[in-house]
């Protein structure tokens, strides 16, 4: 009897680990997955719209900043590739108690591409570039004077996501741009939109 006990507790156990293995296959992030009925594709392209505050290490003093990166894998797994712009400044909006729209003579615009990997799971979204990027801007050389610049530079992000819906996450990303008369390190909020749910193909037979 109690050899029958064990066997059945084997058995159990051996099912379970077995049942374990195939849901991790089945949100293996390398391969097409179904959840909840719906069809995705893993590493599909995605797009972070990102908002923060940075330090522009040329003139020591703290700079608004958005930015938008589009991401995506060309052919190999791990190889990923993005593209996008930042613009950075003192000032963006609104100064003082009147609220007047205010544009900062000082300002810069980061034109960058490069690539990195990505890592991506049901709830999770973490990735990390670097490449090159063509730096123009205004560098402000007294209250209303400055010089137009224009160069290369280089730049390095990274970020991570937790996605609420598979294809929308909210998280937070770390970037440094690095140029003659531009360097800037910041901290940024940040929303991706990717485009891995794939919806069911309508039938284009008649019935």
């Amino acid at each position: 009897m109690t050899r029958i006990i064990k066997t059945v507790c084997f058995i159990t156990a051996l099912f379970a680990s077995l049942q374990s293995v195939a849901q991790q296959e089945e949100f293996n992030p390398r391969k097409d997955f179904y959840y909840d009925e719906d069809y995705f594709r893993p590493y599909s392209p995605y797009l972070t719209l990102n908002a923060g505050y940075g330090l522009n290490f040329n003139t020591m003093k703290p700079e608004q900043n958005f930015s938008a990166d589009l991401h995506f894998r060309a052919k190999y797994e791990y190889l990923h590739f993005n593209a996008g712009y930042l613009v950075s400044t003192d000032y963006f909006f609104l100064e003082g108690k009147k609220l007047k729209l205010y544009r900062s003579f000082q300002r810069s615009h980061h034109f960058h591409a490069g690539m990195g990997t990505r890592y991506a799971i049901l709830k999770h979204n973490f990735g990390g570039y670097a490449g090159l990027s063509l730096v123009t801007g205004r560098q402000l050389v007294g209250d209303t004077a400055y010089y137009r610049r224009l160069g290369p530079g280089l730049y390095l992000q990274g970020h991570y996501h937790w996605k609420p819906i598979y294809d929308i996450g909210v998280g937070l990303g770390l970037y440094l741009a690095i140029s003659e008369h531009f360097s800037i390190f910041g901290l940024q909020l940040s929303v991706m939109f990717s485009g891995d749910f794939k919806p069911p193909v309508k039938s284009r037979i008649s019935p």
